[in-house]
């Protein structure tokens, strides 16, 4: 809700108003003077959404008499919890059956640091502060596509490269991934199919980003200001997720404490 699809869907409304009062009114009979983007102002309407629909759920929690403890967790049994709480001090919590639902993170990729400024996660991609002269985008999957389309519709030009001979996943249905894919092609997005990639190189001024055939064949260097990096392409269930770009977040719950446990980072 915070850095996943409230503020992805707020920029995404907001950012095609913007891109259809450019594009598509004066076809339709609606003359517009001069249009400017506000990206501080757009940026501050994404944050007032996901506050509003944040104090929305605080408020269904104690209207529902669920108790909402804020702190990072830690296993310290299989039933039970200890609680680093944020405004200090610890708590213990115990339980019969306990939900592991920590989210994902980004999985580290081979000569691209993650600075959250030039290599970014989709948690930087929907807080930059000013719109990038280029972007790639590592995986077509649909976080990345969202993310590559607000920014192209806001003036970068956005490189998709995706291993896979289709967008959106392993998992949609092939006509919808060509009818979006003709879509965002029109919106001005390039896209590099069945291609992997190789490793990046940021250290100078513009990002190079190594790539090939995902079958093995030339290889290429892709050139950008920015790359928005690991964007989201989660598949499958949270215990059986073996995807390349997101991966679970696991590393503070210490739940190898319990040994013989199965849970999801044992294999």
């Amino acid at each position: 809700m915070n850095v996943g699809c409230i503020p992805s869907k707020a920029l995404l409304n907001n950012s095609h108003l913007y891109h259809q009062i450019l594009h598509d009114t004066k076809a339709r009979g609606i003359d517009v003077g001069d249009v400017k983007l506000n990206l501080a102002q757009m940026m501050k309407s994404k944050d007032t959404a996901v506050s509003g629909l944040t104090k929305g759920v605080e408020f269904l929690f104690k209207k529902n008499n669920v108790e909402y403890i804020k702190g990072t967790a830690a296993f310290a049994g299989e039933h039970e919890i200890k609680v680093n709480l944020t405004d200090g001090g610890e708590q213990t919590i115990l339980g019969k059956n306990i939900i592991i639902a920590t989210g994902s993170e980004a999985t580290p990729f081979s000569g691209l640091e993650i600075d959250e400024k030039r290599i970014i996660t989709s948690t930087g991609a929907i807080a930059l502060e000013k719109v990038p002269e280029s972007m790639a985008v590592i995986g077509g999957g649909i976080i990345g596509l969202e993310m590559g389309s607000v920014w192209s519709r806001l003036g970068s030009k956005v490189t998709v490269v995706e291993f896979l001979g289709q967008i959106g996943g392993p998992g949609m249905d092939a006509e919808i991934s060509k009818s979006a894919q003709k879509i965002l092609k029109k919106q001005g997005i390039d896209f590099k199919l069945n291609t992997k990639v190789l490793g990046g190189d940021a250290t100078g001024d513009k990002i190079k980003l190594e790539v090939e055939a995902a079958k093995g064949g030339k290889k290429e260097t892709v050139r950008l200001q920015i790359h928005l990096e690991k964007l989201v392409k989660l598949i499958a269930h949270l215990a059986r997720c073996r995807c390349r770009s997101r991966r679970y977040r696991s590393s503070t719950l210490h739940s190898r404490t319990w040994a013989g446990k199965h849970w999801p980072g044992n294999g």
